[in-house]
């Protein structure tokens, strides 16, 4: 994502690389989504992406974090990634890779909080 200033459309204010990815779709190990259900995901990922970039630019983020080696699912397979917490909440964390990109990615489900289900 890139933002630039009105002024100055040569070089952008922000800009970074965000990568989202979503919670396990296939319940039925079909691995076929409907239309319908693939443009509801999309719209989902999208916005997450804002949110995260939101986040990023707002200096809303955990700052006493070290890198550290994080676990997540993506394909169906565990991944390992090392990066700094940015935030973790409704089921997603946000971390800067040590490339500096941020990832949004989806956490072992804890129950969910009445803060989530409002949002």
């Amino acid at each position: 994502m890139s933002i630039f200033d009105n002024n100055n459309q040569e070089k952008p204010n922000y800009q970074n690389l965000i990568e989202v990815v979503s919670s396990p779709v296939f319940e039925d190990k079909s691995n076929t989504i409907s239309a319908t259900a693939l443009n509801e995901l999309s719209i989902k990922l999208f916005i997450d992406s804002l949110v995260a970039m939101k986040t990023e630019l707002s200096g809303k983020h955990k700052l006493e974090n070290k890198e550290k080696t994080l676990s997540f699912y993506s394909g169906g397979k565990k991944v390992y990634e090392r990066g700094r917490i940015l935030s973790e909440s409704c089921g997603r964390m946000s971390f800067r890779t040590l490339r500096g990109w941020v990832k949004s990615v989806p956490t072992e489900n804890k129950g969910t909080s009445l803060t989530c289900l409002e949002s």
